[in-house]
């Protein structure tokens, strides 16, 4: 499947200072399934992930030239 990272929403509504270090896109996951604008991802190791995610929390991750991934 395609690769995606995920944005953590969860630090959205948090107005803490330190909020503006933390990363707010994930590792990159693999689709592993598609309902409607929902996706269910899978770790690089193979380890489904909890849940569907819409895919406005989604972008395509585009790794760097001459990398494994």
């Amino acid at each position: 499947g395609q690769l995606v990272q995920v944005y953590a929403i969860e630090i959205d509504n948090n107005f803490k200072t330190s909020r503006k270090i933390i990363p707010r896109w994930s590792a990159p996951h693999r689709i592993i399934a598609q309902r409607a604008n929902s996706y269910s991802l899978e770790t690089l190791e193979g380890f489904p992930m909890k849940g569907w995610y819409h895919a406005r929390r989604l972008r395509m991750f585009l790794p760097r030239t001459g990398t494994l991934l």
